[in-house]
């Protein structure tokens, strides 16, 4: 099977257009799909420890990996947990990222912001890449 490279795989470093849903915080399956040449997604929001869990997600894998924060309340020390921690690929849902997003790209990072009322374009949502 041949790769299909898409400009969000030029963006991501990724070799195939397929990101994993942000619905845990596993560092094996996150880090099993960008192995496998997607984006491996961690849930940060609710994690105990964020710094740790990127740490243990980067043991596994040397390929590109996301995490996602949704912005229900503040989440700035979560997200400056991560970046420390070496993350650079952040995604954030519902509320204002305008406050988040710099941070992101000041740490070198890439961004992509889903807000709860998205652009509609067939009836999906339209995310913004960063």
């Amino acid at each position: 099977m041949s790769a299909v490279r898409t400009p969000v795989c030029e963006l991501l470093g990724i070799d195939q257009p397929i990101v994993l849903a942000a619905m845990v915080s596993i560092p094996e399956l996150a880090a099993a799909v960008s192995n496998a040449g997607g984006l491996g997604m961690l849930t940060l929001t609710w994690s105990d420890d964020v710094g740790a869990v990127v740490r243990e997600t980067a043991e596994l894998t040397s390929k590109p990996f996301c995490g996602n924060l949704v912005l229900t309340e503040d989440r700035h020390h979560r997200l400056d947990q991560a970046l420390e921690a070496g993350l650079r690929i952040v995604s954030f849902f519902m509320g204002d990222p305008s406050g988040y997003v710099d941070r992101v790209h000041d740490a070198g990072g890439s961004s992509c912001t889903r807000s709860a009322r998205p652009r509609r374009r067939g009836g999906r949502s339209t995310p913004a890449w960063t």
